[in-house]
């Protein structure tokens, strides 16, 4: 029951993953210079290994925090989704039922942290609200488990920021 649990959360995780990031501005193949930059970031470190993600970034937080971002190709890739107060602090992974991270490695090896697998936190250091979308930056780490326990990865110095409106 739990695993059939946790596998829900991946899929819905991965499916809100892909929706957003096909969201991309169509501009016909015109070089559009109205076209604005992004300084947006997703990194951490995974047993002491940079990485950062280099295609689409999610911190999206209202009444949740969801983070999302991956490397090219398949792998790396990350995904958290945990309950947001809507202001800065330290909220914990492993909080409620429904909150989890997840990092799937390079070999696309899955580790996670559900409210009853591995422990971490997400602090929101900054909350800015534009056009009625709430954009964060902050920081996390964590210690994260395969589903058989076996296997662990230390996340440490991860950090989000985002400036993008979707």
């Amino acid at each position: 029951m739990e695993r059939d649990k946790f596998q829900g959360f991946i899929l819905l995780a991965f499916g809100l993953f892909v929706a957003t990031s096909c969201n991309k501005p169509d501009d016909n193949g015109n070089n559009n210079s109205n076209t604005t930059a992004t300084n947006a970031y997703l990194k951490l470190k995974a047993n002491g290994v940079a990485w950062e993600a280099t295609q689409k970034i999610n911190t999206w937080g209202a009444q949740r925090i969801l983070l999302a971002g991956k490397s090219e190709g398949e792998y790396p890739l990350i995904s958290a989704n945990i309950p947001y107060s809507g202001s800065t602090g330290t909220f914990d992974i492993t909080a409620e039922n429904s909150s989890f991270f997840n990092y799937q490695d390079a070999t696309g090896k899955l580790y996670h942290i559900t409210a009853s697998r591995g422990h971490g936190s997400i602090t929101v250091n900054n909350r800015n609200t534009v056009n009625g979308q709430v954009l964060l930056s902050g920081t996390f780490e964590g210690t994260a488990y395969t589903i058989d326990g076996k296997d662990s990865v230390t996340i440490t110095d991860g950090e989000f920021y985002d400036d993008m409106l979707e």
